[in-house]
């Protein structure tokens, strides 16, 4: 019945119910097969989808690798992952995104440095933000020393940079 709704709808409802549907019944060759299509037609929040993916693969890599996935869909698995807050996998799909699309996301990207210093991923967040445009860091070797110290440019809260505080 599923096969038959996607022949006659070909949208993504129809691959997304019926990667759901594989899931639940624990068909994996099927369920990857739905998924790819529902993720070649995502045009919402592809969480769903992604949540289930990472269900059966736990590697965001493998994962995003068995859906086919596009820029778009590295972005959501991006969030995805900060949401879970599984920094390391997180780390590793930057990179995929950076090796896509250079630092095109480098908003999006600044966001999961300023995550990873939140987390006490210093190391992490200094080696994203070499690679990303404007994100405030030391300059290299000094990485002890204060980002903007003198305040010659107002603080951007992001990065290494200072975070200003509402009273």
């Amino acid at each position: 019945d599923f096969a038959e709704a996607e022949k006659v709808d070909q949208q993504y409802l129809p691959a997304w119910t019926s990667a759901n549907f594989h899931f639940r019944q624990k068909n994996i060759a099927r369920f990857w097969s739905a998924a790819a299509r529902a993720a070649a037609m995502a045009y919402d929040d592809p969480s769903p989808l992604i949540d289930l993916a990472d269900r059966v693969e736990p590697d965001p890599l493998a994962a995003l690798s068995r859906l086919r996935a596009t820029a778009p869909m590295d972005l959501a698995y991006l969030d995805f992952l900060i949401g879970k807050r599984r920094w390391d996998h997180a780390q590793n799909v930057a990179e995929k995104i950076l090796a896509r699309t250079g630092d095109q996301n480098s908003a999006r990207l600044q966001g999961l440095a300023d995550r990873l210093i939140g987390a006490g991923r210093g190391d992490a967040a200094l080696s994203l933000c070499r690679r990303i445009k404007n994100c405030p860091m030391p300059d290299p070797p000094a990485r002890d020393i204060l980002v903007n110290g003198a305040f010659r440019t107002e603080p951007r809260g992001h990065g290494f940079d200072w975070r200003i505080l509402a009273p």
